[in-house]
């Protein structure tokens, strides 16, 4: 009898779609399906926690409620209207919403801050007496800080219907509301304009995105975003779709082509340099620094701005192509009609960008027709890992803001908002909570087929041993297919593997009872799952599938055993 063989691979790589499947033969540890699982910076492949509304205000859905007491007016008010946009700031958080913009020190009590009459500064109790001025039509919001020698910082926000608002909020003996002092203005840009987004530089507010002068940049006085009479401006000759100050520079992104704009405001010094001719940027809201680069949604794919060695230099980079097809086909394509938002959080390494249609593709009149819209969003992840990003699918998650918060402690909570006015705490729990409803997270991991180094030769195989790290009781499902998947009477069925639990360690982790505790003792930290299987082919395809609220789990590896069973 022959010999049996073992073939074994560890996960790594993350998502790849773009490359031929004979080509992925060589590397096993990839995925040509990995949704709702993210790549481990570590190592492995970790199915993603979920998200659960901040209901810390009486509102089951999450959603921003006014009371008499913190809002002024006459009865206590809750909004629906789509989250715009959110900002951690004074030790609690702003929020774009509708025609207005929310102030919450807590996540319990909100104010409006879109109010007249408070330029010089007034008490709450003064404050929310003034007159609500809506920010009609406010789009996706864009968020400035000026650094201040005050208490606090101050935040200035651009919408591209507005004039742009500046706010800025100091506390006395705590952060209470009734202890908080409401400073707000709008800000005059060449009196009337309404730019889209902003950025300080150089001790200045520059400014863009004024409809039907999408090709000019304003800039205001030194150390005065509220003045621009001392300031200037300069005209391209492409739109210009977002701004980043990166590296002593001003990195513009046009809608065809990328400019460093140097020495700002420094009369015959100032001066456009382009980067690029050939390629721009399809979306402000991609835009973000990760890793001490930018990184930015072009018409081929999210590409990177680097800074170089040489001084002043700058490098264009690649860093999606293995999922390219999906980004040209199911955003860039259509990205007119999209709602955009992304986010870098630090302490995963990653980056992700969420895309869900600008509209509601049917109705939502109800809340199971609501929970319908929610479960259309998606979004991609990029881990940075020592061989540049690696990537991964998120389905079933609407994100029309987001937005990483680090508290004073430096924790990071992430926080997204979506187009029914919830807020969610993202990145926790194990449920996808629609309309404050937990739903299972369904979370597929799948190879290439796979021909074990020998396309040529029949197997027959006898066992697989799956590596997996949980972080609780968990018991994810495993399929092979070999072959063409034509085939399918002849396909063995998808089996359920044994639970496996967190190890527990004397003095590191509790101990549980009863056989559905969390930790058990003896259990490995990343036990080898041993589980039989049968079926032969010339090559296979193992996929690993959870549809569940149970623990995040990182599936680090496989191992199989097989006989060679002829050739042809």
């Amino acid at each position: 009898m022959a010999q049996t063989q073992p073939f074994g691979f560890s996960c790594v790589g993350g998502l790849n779609i773009n490359r031929s499947s004979f080509a992925l033969q060589q590397e096993a540890g990839t995925a040509t399906t990995l949704i709702n699982f993210e790549v481990d910076s570590d190592g492995g492949y970790r199915r993603i926690n979920g998200f659960t509304p901040l209901a810390v205000s009486g509102d089951l859905y999450g959603r921003v409620k006014t009371t008499v007491a913190s809002d002024g007016g006459s009865e206590d008010t809750t909004f629906e209207d789509k989250i715009l946009g959110i900002l951690g700031y004074s030790s609690g958080g702003i929020v774009c919403s509708g025609h207005d913009v929310f102030y919450t020190p807590d996540g319990v009590s909100y104010v409006r801050l879109n109010r007249s009459g408070a330029t010089g500064g007034l008490a709450h109790s003064s404050f929310i007496s003034q007159s609500v001025v809506d920010r009609t039509n406010q789009n996706q919001t864009d968020f400035t800080i000026f650094e201040s020698t005050a208490q606090n910082d101050e935040v200035i926000i651009c919408d591209g219907a507005n004039k742009p608002l500046r706010i800025k909020i100091t506390h006395t003996t705590d952060t209470t509301l009734g202890n908080s002092t409401f400073t707000v203005n709008e800000i005059a840009v060449d009196t009337d304009k309404t730019p889209a987004f902003g950025i300080m530089h150089e001790k200045r507010f520059v400014v863009s995105g004024v409809p039907n002068l999408e090709n000019t940049i304003y800039y205001s006085d030194t150390l005065d975003p509220n003045t621009f009479s001392g300031g200037g401006s300069l005209s391209l000759e492409d739109k210009v779709v977002g701004l980043k100050s990166f590296r002593g520079n001003i990195i513009v992104f046009c809608k065809t082509s990328i400019f460093k704009l140097i020495n700002i405001g420094d009369g015959s010094n100032q001066a456009l340099v382009p980067i690029t001719t050939n390629i721009g940027c399809v979306s402000r809201e991609s835009i973000q620094e990760v890793g001490g680069d930018l990184i930015f949604l072009a018409s081929d794919g999210l590409r990177t701005i680097a800074g170089t060695e040489r001084l002043d230099d700058t490098e264009l980079g690649t860093v999606s192509r293995p999922i390219q097809q999906l980004i040209v086909k199911e955003i860039v394509s259509k990205v007119n009609e999209l709602i955009i938002s992304s986010v870098v959080i630090r302490q995963s390494n990653q980056y992700r960008l969420f895309y869900c249609p600008s509209t509601a593709s049917g109705a939502t009149n109800t809340e199971a027709l609501k929970t319908e819209d929610l479960k259309e969003g998606k979004g991609i992840i990029g881990t940075l890992t020592s061989n540049g990003f690696s990537w991964s699918e998120i389905h079933g998650m609407q994100a029309t803001a987001i937005e990483a918060i680090v508290s004073t402690n430096g924790l990071e909570t992430i926080y997204h908002g979506d187009r029914f006015g919830t807020i969610n705490v993202h990145n926790t729990k194990n449920h996808f909570a629609y309309r404050a409803v937990a739903n299972d997270i369904d979370a597929i991991y799948e190879t290439p087929f796979l021909d074990l180094g020998d396309m040529g030769t029949q197997k027959t195989f006898t066992y697989v041993n799956v590596a997996l790290e949980p972080e609780g009781p968990v018991s994810p499902k495993l399929l092979l297919t070999y072959g063409e998947e034509k085939f399918s009477a002849l396909q063995p069925s998808e089996v359920t593997l044994p639970e496996v639990s967190v190890g527990s360690q004397f003095g590191e982790a509790k101990f549980s009872t009863g056989s559905s505790g969390a930790f058990r003792f003896g259990a490995l930290d990343s036990p080898l799952i041993r589980q039989a299987v049968q079926g032969s082919g010339n090559t296979v395809r193992f996929r690993i599938r959870s549809t569940d609220q149970k623990d995040p789990y990182t599936v680090q590896g496989l191992y199989v055993n097989y006989y060679p069973s002829g050739r042809r």
